[in-house]
C-alpha cells in the first residue's frame, strides 16, 4: 500500500491522502492508526476524501 510506505518513509510529521471512496478512507486511516498516527478525515466538494495523517 503507497501510504504505508509513505508513512514507513516520512517516520514522523505530516503526510496527506487524498482518496475516491469510504472503504478507502477507512483502510487509510486504520492502517495510520495501527501505525501510531493520527488520522483526520474531510469530505471534499468532489466527494473525494483528504486524510491528513500525523505523527
Amino acid at each position: 500500500m503507497l501510504t504505508r510506505q509513505a508513512l514507513l518513509k516520512a517516520g514522523q510529521g505530516m503526510v496527506i491522502v487524498l482518496v475516491d471512496s469510504v472503504t478507502s478512507r477507512d483502510n487509510v486511516s486504520r492502517t495510520a492508526r495501527l501505525a501510531g498516527w493520527q488520522a483526520v478525515s474531510e469530505d471534499q466538494p468532489d466527494g473525494s476524501y483528504k486524510i491528513t495523517l500525523t505523527k
